[in-house]
């Protein structure tokens, strides 16, 4: 009966040793710098999100490594904004273009830029679809303040976002 026990367990063995250690480590995935979790509130909100109709006093983004996020904008009440967003190319402190799909309340397609340097974060995206007369969004050339509206371009969309995870 021993001698049954040998093989298996001598086989066990081998296999364990087999392995290095760094086949047992997940590998270290690189994951872009806006995923986490981003709060604005107060004068970093954008100047055109402060007013009427949207008197929005903070924001929570929550961007996610599976491309998904999570906005909850707090006005009078709490809305939350979902969706999926994509992102161009870029090295931290760079500008950077996004485009964010909003599936909920409403389907909405907002396309704009972004910074990261360090754990601050500046945004400036705007409606694209359905379109808005005369409304065209910032560009990476551009820079924050370049969405336009009737040809004239504006900062009133411009936020400040800090990482809070």
């Amino acid at each position: 009966m021993s001698k049954k026990l040998i093989f298996p367990v001598a086989f066990l063995a081998a296999s364990f040793i087999a392995c290095g250690t760094e086949d047992l480590i997940d590998p270290i995935v690189d994951e872009d710098p806006i995923v986490g979790v981003w709060f604005s509130g107060g004068d970093d909100v954008a100047p055109g999100l402060r007013v009427e109709p949207f008197n929005v006093d903070s924001i929570v983004a929550v961007f996610r490594e599976n491309m998904t996020y999570e906005v909850l904008q707090y006005s009078p009440g709490l809305i939350t904004l979902t969706g999926t967003y994509v992102v161009g190319e870029g090295e931290e402190g760079q500008i950077r273009p996004i485009t964010a799909n909003q599936t909920s309340p409403v389907a909405v397609v907002a396309e704009g830029i972004f910074r990261i340097t360090n754990d601050v974060m500046d945004y400036e995206v705007i409606q694209t679809e359905p379109a808005l007369a005369g409304v065209n969004p910032p560009t990476v050339s551009g820079g924050f303040g370049s969405t336009t509206i009737a040809g004239q371009p504006t900062d009133l969309f411009v936020q400040r976002y800090v990482r809070r995870q």
